[in-house]
């Protein structure tokens, strides 16, 4: 019997896998000035590398936060009302917003303040309520009260010195000033009224003779 020897092509190779790797160059840490304060972000650069081409780097993207400005320190001595205390670095810019309650406009600020005793504290000469109440009328004899007026007086809507709003409040639209209190009854509320004027077109922020203050 005769034996046929077949013929071989060499060791079987195995098929190339084409490998792709993540590689990560560098991250850079950015430091960015915004508006007198700094912001920093990292800005992390990737790239693949293999067999096949690879993709395009995207545009790295910075994010920038504001951050508050300091406050202007305390003088160390005590400060007469004679000296201005609108022409102090800290009070001056203060005169600079679009509306300014009449009695900061004027430098009449012992109308509500005491004199500085030391520690520049300026007391008010009576509580937050009387000292608007001697100028204006709150309603504060209405049956229902806002409930902000009996916790915070005036001061939780109205900045009594300067504001972005012609009625000084602490925002710059009626709105605005409202919702951050009542943050959930945005959403839910499709009311022309609401959507062309806002709570003021129906509601009573002071008070009034009815509990839902309209």
């Amino acid at each position: 019997m005769t034996r046929t020897a077949r013929k071989t092509k060499g060791p079987r190779q195995k098929p190339k896998r084409k490998r792709m790797r993540l590689v990560v160059l560098f991250a850079i840490p950015t430091v960015v000035v915004v508006g007198g304060g700094m912001a920093v972000a990292a800005v992390l650069l990737v790239r693949t590398r293999g067999d096949t081409p690879s993709p395009p780097i995207p545009e790295p993207t910075v994010t920038t936060v504001q951050l508050p400005p300091e406050p202007a320190p305390r003088p160390t001595e005590v400060v007469d009302f004679a000296d201005g205390c609108m022409s102090a670095d800290c009070h001056g810019p203060m005169a600079d917003r679009p509306h300014v309650h009449q009695t900061f406009a004027d430098e009449a600020c012992d109308l509500c303040h005491a004199p500085d005793t030391g520690g520049h504290i300026y007391p008010q000469l009576v509580t937050t309520e009387d000292t608007c109440t001697s100028c204006h009328d709150t309603g504060a004899d209405h049956r229902f009260q806002h409930k902000a007026m009996s916790e915070e007086a005036c001061l939780a809507c109205h900045d009594p010195h300067g504001s972005g709003s012609p009625a000084l409040l602490v925002a710059d639209t009626t709105e605005a000033t409202c919702l951050r209190c009542h943050p959930r009854d945005s959403g839910k509320i499709n009311h022309e009224p609401y959507v062309t004027d806002h709570c003021g077109e129906c509601h009573d922020p002071h008070g009034a003779g009815n509990a839902m203050l309209l």
